[in-house]
């Protein structure tokens, strides 16, 4: 990621501006249309009472809709499950009209993409095919469901609609570091109850602003690699200059993770560098090596810390790896953490991911969020790559904290394989070193470049990024 300062062109602020302007008139509006007609309502969280926008309910975060879950069979269990691959799994999506008519005729549509905080609508959600990076055909990132035909919902009814999931995505296909994690999305479509406000191509705007679209972030069981890994992306079609709040959830205020273990945030060589470049700006978090130029770990310090005066290429995005230790025999219960992407100088989110760090049960996965324990092992692997920046050779070095079965694999910067360094290979718990001469499998030199290192072992995966230099 490289970036100067840039904001939205000023017709998009004008644009922005003038639908606050008019919001006014079309509340009043909507008060009218209301009466004798139906107002269908997927909540954006429990607090949703059918505001549009929903400025205040949910804080800043839209995409863990409580209204949406998924369940591994069609048992109508109320509570969500990670979607399985290589099975139908179902989704549930529950819908009450707050109108004072009756909904005669509407459609539920459900999509799923691939995740990131800089998804677009349509783009990232219908028939967003992309090539494949295990080789040729192409890669379904994103597309449509399933529908559910509505009738008959009369005023201050609920429904729960289920549609199958047939096609849930294997995280085998997907070669970046965030290979298990998606988004739901749910979109009720009636000319009795359209869209208050007109889409665009902005997702949380969509789902802020409008009743009938809600958002949910999952993350897929059945691939390799068990980290805490987050897509940061900019949407836009120029520059942007970027911040990413790092929050607490406010209940926990008085027993916050943080009394339970530490957080740490990886941006990896590319980011960390802007970062830098931009005079390390923000508050509550330091680099943990302020000496060390291949140390691209900083510690969060605080309860609500912020990364600021980073900017982004159009259409640019970067992977960043959360890293949660937790202190020894802890077991007191579920904690949550957000990560929110916003433009400089807009109290507008562009997207985000909320963690749930469950200690009752020894981790594992809660309200559909990737497992956060999992996110311990980049420091327990310890890996590091020496020299990077390199011209040619690129020692990797990782620690081993039991005996296991080990695979390095180097991929490119568009995720496709460069090379498998290291095929599965039992080896004994301990210190390691294998040495990348820069070459592709077929001996030829790779291009200057990003690449990626990947560890992997039975219990998960951790990844590192190497630059060559030519």
């Amino acid at each position: 990621m490289r970036f100067p300062h840039l904001l939205r062109s000023a017709i998009h602020s004008h644009a922005r501006a003038f639908s606050l302007a008019v919001l006014g008139v079309l509340l009043s509006a909507s008060a009218s249309f209301a009466a004798g007609h139906p107002n269908i309502l997927i909540r954006d969280c429990p607090a949703d009472i059918g505001a549009e926008p929903n400025s205040t309910a949910c804080g800043g975060s839209f995409w863990t809709s409580s209204a949406i879950w998924v369940r591994n069979v069609a048992d109508g269990l109320l509570t969500h499950q990670s979607p399985l691959a290589g099975q139908t799994n179902y989704v549930y999506v529950n819908l009450e009209n707050i109108g004072t008519g009756t909904l005669n005729n509407g459609t539920l549509h459900v999509y799923f993409a691939k995740a990131s905080t800089g998804l677009t609508w349509p783009t990232s959600w219908v028939a967003n095919y992309l090539p494949s990076c295990l080789g040729p055909g192409t890669t379904t990132y994103g597309d449509e469901i399933g529908t559910y035909a509505i009738s008959g919902l009369g005023a201050g009814g609920t429904i729960t609609a289920m549609i199958p999931w047939s096609t849930v995505p294997n995280p085998g296909d997907f070669c970046d570091p965030d290979a298990r994690h998606f988004c739901l999305l749910a979109r009720f479509e009636s000319n009795e109850d359209p869209m208050t406000f007109t889409e665009g191509p902005l997702v949380l705007d969509n789902t802020r602003n409008n009743n009938n679209i809600a958002w949910k972030n999952c993350s897929i069981t059945g691939g390799t690699g068990h980290k805490c890994p987050l897509q940061v992306r900019n949407p836009e079609n120029q520059l942007m200059t970027m911040a990413l709040h790092l929050d607490i959830d406010p209940a926990e205020i008085n027993d916050p993770f943080t009394n339970h273990g530490t957080i740490q945030i990886d941006l990896g060589p590319d980011l960390f560098r802007e970062w830098t470049d931009g005079g390390q700006q923000g508050t509550g978090v330091t680099p943990v090596n302020p000496n060390d130029a291949d140390n691209t770990t900083v510690n969060v310090t605080a309860l609500n810390a912020q990364i600021e005066n980073i900017t982004m290429n159009p259409g640019e995005e970067a992977t960043i790896h959360v890293i949660f230790t937790i202190n020894p025999d802890q077991n007191v219960g579920t904690f949550h953490w957000d990560i929110t992407q916003y433009e400089a100088g807009s109290a507008d989110p562009l997207g985000g991911e909320q963690y749930i760090i469950d200690l009752s049960n020894g981790g594992g996965e809660g309200g559909g969020k990737r497992a956060v324990t999992d996110g311990v092992l980049s420091s327990t692997f310890n890996l590091g790559v020496h020299p990077n920046p390199s011209a040619a050779m690129t020692t990797i070095s990782y620690a081993l904290p039991a005996d296991s079965r080990v695979g390095i694999t180097i991929f490119d910067a568009s995720g496709r394989p460069v090379t498998e360094l290291l095929p599965k290979t039992d080896m004994t718990a301990g210190s390691h070193q294998i040495v990348w001469n820069g070459q592709y499998a077929n001996g030829k030199r790779v291009p200057s470049g990003t690449y990626l290192c990947r560890l992997s072992t039975e219990t998960g995966s951790t990844e590192q990024q190497i630059k060559i230099t030519r």
